[in-house]
C-alpha cells in the first residue's frame, strides 16, 4: 500500500449557495419559503368553507369518508402542502418555469373570483342537495 502512495485525501466538500439572481433582485430561498409558507391557498381547501349552519350530519359526512385514514379536510391540508413544495421545486427547475406556475395558480384564483362575483350579483337563487352515503 505504501508503494502505491495510500490512500487518496479528498478536501472536504464545498457547499455553494449560489443567489437566485445575480442583480439581488429576488428573494432569498429562505425568505421565499417563508412567503410561500404564509399562504393559504384556499382554493385547494374548499371544505374550510363550508358554511356554519351546514348541517352535522353533512359535515359528519365528509369525516366518515375516511380513506386509510385521511379524512378530505386532512387530504385537502397535504394538498396545499405539496402546491407550496411544488411553488419552490419549480424554482429551482427555473425562475420563468416559477414565474409560470405562479401566473396559472393566480389565474385559477382570478377566475373562482370572478364566478363568485357573478354568483353573488345575480338575483337568483341557487337550490343546492347534498346527498349523503
Amino acid at each position: 500500500m505504501k508503494e502505491l502512495g495510500g490512500f487518496p485525501r479528498r478536501p472536504a466538500p464545498k457547499a455553494i449557495h449560489a443567489a437566485i439572481d445575480l442583480k439581488q433582485r429576488f428573494l432569498s430561498f429562505e425568505q421565499l419559503d417563508t412567503e410561500i409558507s404564509a399562504l393559504r391557498l384556499a382554493l385547494y381547501h374548499p371544505t374550510s368553507f363550508l358554511r356554519d349552519d351546514v348541517p352535522v350530519e353533512v359535515r359528519a359526512a365528509y369525516e366518515n369518508k375516511i380513506l386509510g385514514g385521511f379524512t378530505q379536510e386532512g387530504r385537502e391540508r397535504i394538498l396545499i402542502a405539496m402546491m407550496k413544495v411544488n411553488f419552490l421545486k419549480r424554482l429551482e427547475s427555473s425562475v420563468d418555469s416559477f414565474r409560470l406556475t405562479l401566473e396559472r395558480t393566480i389565474a385559477k384564483i382570478d377566475q373562482l373570483e370572478k364566478r363568485i362575483t357573478a354568483l353573488r350579483s345575480t338575483s337568483m337563487t341557487i337550490q343546492t342537495s347534498i346527498t349523503i352515503r
